[in-house]
């Protein structure tokens, strides 16, 4: 990490879902605690985001883009669950 640039990242994480179409998954959190270990060692900011409905999941998405990356700032996104298509979206 250089003088005045930052490093933020968001991860969501989600294991349990209200389908019976999909899966609920029994490392989803540990998962992310281990990027967020990781990422803490590297010197970087790191905002958790649990359990999260889609529609939570895209505000908190939102707002982590809204706050802008400032010069060479860094930023990261992870998602830790299943990737879902749904109605082709």
């Amino acid at each position: 990490k250089s003088a005045g640039r930052a490093r933020s990242a968001l991860i969501v994480a989600v294991s349990s879902y209200a389908s019976d179409n999909v899966s609920n998954l029994a490392n989803t959190i540990i998962d992310a605690a281990k990027l967020q270990g990781a990422l803490f060692k590297l010197g970087w900011s790191v905002e958790m985001a649990l359990e999260l409905g889609l529609e939570q999941a895209e505000k908190k998405v939102e707002e982590f883009a809204g706050r802008g990356a400032k010069g060479d700032d860094d930023c990261l996104f992870a998602f830790v669950g299943h990737g879902v298509e749904l109605n082709g979206r």
